[in-house]
């Protein structure tokens, strides 16, 4: 629907170099029997001219949260990663 209206999607259906999951299995906040899937994107209305999207998975390093008492718990932040895109001349 997105792409009907004109809209570039980044990352496409498949990423880069295979699988692009943004809620993925290997996220600590996640069943380990989820299905690894690509929901999130990026949409621009207008593609400039001479520029070459670089799309990257961002947020997937884990968190040491600390809690009053001292006890700790290594986590993800969110349980899906997240998607940046630079524009490149």
């Amino acid at each position: 629907v997105i792409k009907d209206a004109g809209f570039a999607i980044f990352p496409s259906a498949i990423g880069e170099s295979g699988m692009f999951c943004t809620f993925c299995a290997d996220n600590a906040l996640n069943n380990d029997d989820i299905a690894s899937l690509q929901l999130d994107h990026i949409a621009l209305s207008i593609m400039p001219a001479g520029f070459s999207p670089a799309v990257t998975r961002i947020a997937t390093e884990p968190v040491t949260i600390t809690a009053k008492d001292g006890a700790t718990v290594t986590t993800n932040a969110s349980d899906h990663y997240g998607v940046s895109l630079r524009l490149n001349r």
